[in-house]
């Protein structure tokens, strides 16, 4: 860009010549062109505090925006565009109202003032206000000042007025707010329009051709993400489901993702100078196996910042939406995952061939904290064309309920699978637990986080057993995470459970029948003399199947057995 550097360079030269107009024309200039100067834009924030009272309304909103825009934080010249905006407020048209409080949004900025002086002005104005800024001015209010619901309810009334003029990008925005929004079902069935026919038009094949087509979909789209309910929507189409509840509760530990929503982080390129980066940030846990091999991992991936990443993949293609021409879906998050799953695969000879990739079979669970961009769901959908056998249960954002039907032609729901059904069914307490408690038995109870699961081998048992929490439950609480039990069966095996290292997973008594499994179990003492617990009492539970189970936790296992010592 040898023309823009030079312009840039002649700018910064004459900038105390520049006008207020002048300066905020360059700075939006600047973002518009996705062109980030810090030598430039540090001049232009020290000139526009010096004209601060020449700015006009479209001046200080388009300042405020371009900054944000480039992810440039200058504190002092917000505080500036701020404390002159309130007095302003009244000659703000929708645009500037817009521009100025998103900017304050996406810098995670508090200024009451200027927000209550901006919301008042909403207000007054929200039936002039287009789809865009409906939506922007929404999401930004969220993101600052909570739910203002007079607010709110105008943008929702003004928003049925113009129903039909509603883009696909406004449309995700606005069905993401929610109850907050009093029509926010037509909203949400105006999503679900585009949606469907971004759906359709997902390529079947890895065939360049189609995906060549896909770009130029998303081009024509014009939008980044589908947000929460949108992606749901999309995704259940796709074939890949939810998240189970207890894996959500398992991605927001330390060390997985921080929370759900916008993640911000500041880069420090240049001496003194911090540029705001989005954070994406994925937990994942999966379990993969073919005829050479077996993989399995925990794990939390984060975005790289561009121009870390070098290099195409062999096996994935992004696109770019159109909102940010400039940057590289190849930095996201669930890119850079499948990317080194696929290469990890790859490596143990299992991704040479269609036919050795059709061998592998397993599941991939992922959290993400916001919706994945349209560039990551054709990711997933070629992860999904490579290895076919392979389940993918993913959630991008706030979880939330949607109605799946009525679904678009080529649909592939998935349907609640037995790992589904033991995250969701509650379960009652097991007979044989009730009949021991009047015996004065105390029954321990807790469950390994699946982190702990590679450890779970022969020559690390001890390791594994000792990272079980012991605690007492009465029985009519029932097991925090049936899932968890099962894991704990799978990971435990033949072994034993020592002294006290005790679990009792009384709720599979009542659960496993009713899902076709044979159970047997049974209170028995040790009678062997010679043996370290001689005389202690243990619950026995073994679980049968004529075939493999449909679910990964027990697959290609025909017999589980643990030994549960109870102690009094």
């Amino acid at each position: 860009m040898p023309l823009l550097h030079g312009l840039a360079d002649r700018s910064l030269a004459l900038i105390h010549d520049f006008s207020a107009q002048g300066l905020s024309n360059t700075s939006w200039a600047l973002a518009t062109l996705s062109f980030p100067t810090a030598r430039l834009l540090n001049a232009i924030a020290s000139a526009s505090i010096h004209r601060i009272e020449e700015m006009s309304h479209q001046d200080l909103s388009n300042t405020a925006w371009a900054f944000a825009k480039l992810g440039f934080m200058h504190e002092p010249l917000l505080q500036a565009v701020a404390t002159t905006a309130q007095l302003r407020v009244s000659e703000f048209v929708p645009q500037d109202v817009t521009n100025t409080v998103w900017a304050f949004a996406v810098f995670a900025v508090q200024h009451n003032p200027l927000l209550e002086a901006v919301a008042e002005q909403a207000l007054r104005t929200a039936s002039e206000f287009l789809p865009q800024h409906l939506a922007n001015t929404a999401w930004a209010f969220e993101e600052l000042h909570g739910e203002d619901q007079p607010l709110m309810h105008a943008f929702s009334a003004a928003a049925v007025q113009l129903i039909e003029d509603i883009d696909a990008q406004s449309a995700a925005n606005l069905a993401d707010r929610g109850a907050s929004l009093p029509h926010h079902e037509l909203l949400a069935d105006r999503l679900r329009r585009f949606v469907s026919s971004f759906f359709e038009a997902i390529p079947q094949t890895l065939d360049p051709v189609a995906w060549n087509r896909y770009a130029e979909t998303v081009d024509s789209v014009r939008i980044d993400n589908f947000g929460c309910v949108g992606t749901r929507l999309l995704m259940s189409w796709m074939g890949i489901a939810d998240v189970s509840p207890a894996f959500r509760q398992r991605g927001l530990l330390p060390g997985g993702v921080p929370r759900f929503g916008r993640l911000r982080a500041f880069v420090e390129r240049e001496d003194g100078v911090s540029w705001l980066r989005t954070r994406v940030v994925n937990y994942v846990e999966y379990v993969l196996e073919g005829a050479r091999g077996r993989i399995t991992g925990a794990e939390a991936c984060e975005n790289a910042y561009h121009g870390e990443v070098t290099g195409d993949s062999r096996w994935l293609r992004a696109v770019n939406p159109p909102f940010n021409p400039f940057a590289d879906r190849r930095t996201c998050s669930e890119f850079r995952f499948f990317d080194r799953l696929i290469e990890t695969l790859a490596q143990q000879g299992m991704a040479s061939t269609p036919e050795v990739r059709e061998e592998v079979t397993g599941h991939i669970q992922m959290l993400i904290n916001a919706p994945p961009c349209v560039s990551c769901i054709g990711v997933m959908r070629q992860f999904q064309m490579l290895f076919s056998a392979v389940k993918m249960r993913i959630s991008g954002g706030r979880p939330v309920e949607v109605s799946l039907l009525p679904a678009p032609p080529g649909a592939k729901l998935q349907t609640s699978s037995p790992e589904d059904l033991y995250e969701q069914e509650p379960l009652q307490p097991s007979p044989v637990v009730v009949s021991m408690q009047p015996m004065g038995w105390t029954v321990r109870e807790s469950h390994m986080d699946p982190r702990q699961w590679p450890a779970a081998n022969a020559n690390e048992f001890e390791r594994a057993t000792s990272a079980l929490a012991v605690g007492v439950h009465p029985p009519s609480h029932g097991i925090t995470s049936p899932t968890h039990q099962l894991a704990l069966l799978a990971a435990l095996g033949e072994h034993r459970v020592r002294q006290e290292h005790l679990v009792l997973c009384h709720g599979l008594l009542d659960l496993l029948p009713r899902k076709g499994f044979k159970v047997i179990a049974h209170v028995w003492r040790r009678e062997d003399k010679e043996a370290e617990n001689h005389g202690a009492l243990y619950f026995s539970l073994c679980v049968f199947s004529g075939t493999s189970p449909p679910w990964q936790l027990l697959r290609s296992r025909e017999r589980l057995a643990v030994e549960l010592r109870l102690e009094r």
